[in-house]
């Protein structure tokens, strides 16, 4: 008779637990609920000031903009290459740190230096054909070919 009694209080034990969890569990949902209309409600607030803040960093930056020179410009222009420059070489190391992106970069390095050996071929050749095309040395400098001087026939003379 005892087992009877413990396995009903078991029971009972089982769904108050379970109702504890289910109430817990929509308590969550209610939290999650209330965050994302608490975002939503700062976002609109947000968006309702968002021309008027607009509006005056226009202005504020047009200002400056009347304030800068060509040179100050320049400089900056230059100084954010630079730096950007910097960053995607540190991006470029990370990646290349990484055993998928290793591949990729492995098989371009390939097919860059198989571009310049095709490229240096391709200029050994040019000069080689200008050699026995033309009888001298090879120029250094590439000229646009020029035409001919016409040759006089029979019939013009």
């Amino acid at each position: 008779m005892r087992t009877t009694a413990d396995v009903r209080k078991y029971g009972e034990t089982m769904r108050e637990q379970g109702k504890s969890s289910i109430e817990e569990v929509g308590k969550l949902i209610r939290a999650w609920v209330g965050a994302t209309d608490l975002a939503y409600g700062r976002v609109r607030a947000e968006l309702k000031e968002l021309p008027a803040r607009n509006q005056a960093q226009v202005q504020k930056l047009q200002g400056q903009a009347k304030k800068l020179n060509r040179a100050e410009v320049r400089k900056q222009v230059l100084e954010t290459y630079d730096d950007l420059a910097k960053r995607g070489e540190k991006v470029l190391a990370r990646l290349r740190s990484r055993p998928q992106a290793r591949l990729v970069f492995t098989r371009a390095e390939k097919t860059l230096k198989h571009a310049e050996q095709t490229l240096k071929h391709s200029e050994r050749a040019v000069e080689n054909a200008e050699q026995r095309t033309t009888g001298g040395p090879a120029t250094t400098g590439r000229k646009p070919a020029t035409k001919a001087p016409a040759h006089k026939t029979e019939a013009h003379k």
